[in-house]
């Protein structure tokens, strides 16, 4: 089992890296502007999953309860961490990232990128990014 984990490892590593040179890794778009009175931090929760498995659907279920706020940057999925498959990750990324969810002090931000379940490099940088997240 171990063996075919590293195998899938070294091939989703380069699989990435072929797309990273010819522009295919998908960015983040700007992060939104902040409301006055509001502030930015780490996401209250972070939905993971599988490609085609419903994510879409709990995504929709979440973001329609009175105490979650819409995405601000008006997509569900970031995929923010995805570039940092080479381990380029600094501090500045992680502030950065929680400038995409500005909200008021009643209710609750997050994201829900389904590739962070299967990028073996992304739990360890969700965890140093956002300790106190929740994963759905």
């Amino acid at each position: 089992m171990r063996k075919r984990y590293q195998r899938y490892l070294y091939w989703h590593q380069r699989y990435l890296y072929w797309r990273s040179k010819r522009g295919g890794i998908r960015l983040p778009p700007a992060p939104p502007a902040c409301p006055p009175g509001w502030r930015t931090g780490p996401p209250d929760f972070v939905g993971v999953g599988v490609q085609r498995g419903g994510t879409t659907r709990w995504f929709d279920l979440i973001a329609s309860h009175p105490e979650v706020a819409p995405p601000s940057a008006g997509k569900k999925e970031l995929h923010y961490f995805d570039r940092f498959y080479a381990g380029d990750y600094t501090s500045s990324d992680g502030t950065n990232y929680h400038r995409y969810f500005p909200r008021d002090s009643t209710r609750k931000v997050g994201e829900w990128t389904p590739i962070y379940m299967s990028a073996p490099w992304i739990p360890r940088l969700l965890a140093a990014t956002a300790p106190e997240t929740r994963l759905l």
